[in-house]
């Protein structure tokens, strides 16, 4: 598993919430 990827869905998550 790449860390990246998890870290990338967590930022997105973020944003979708931030809306």
């Amino acid at each position: 598993m790449n860390h990246w990827n998890t870290k990338i869905q967590m930022e997105k998550w973020l944003v979708l919430f931030s809306l």
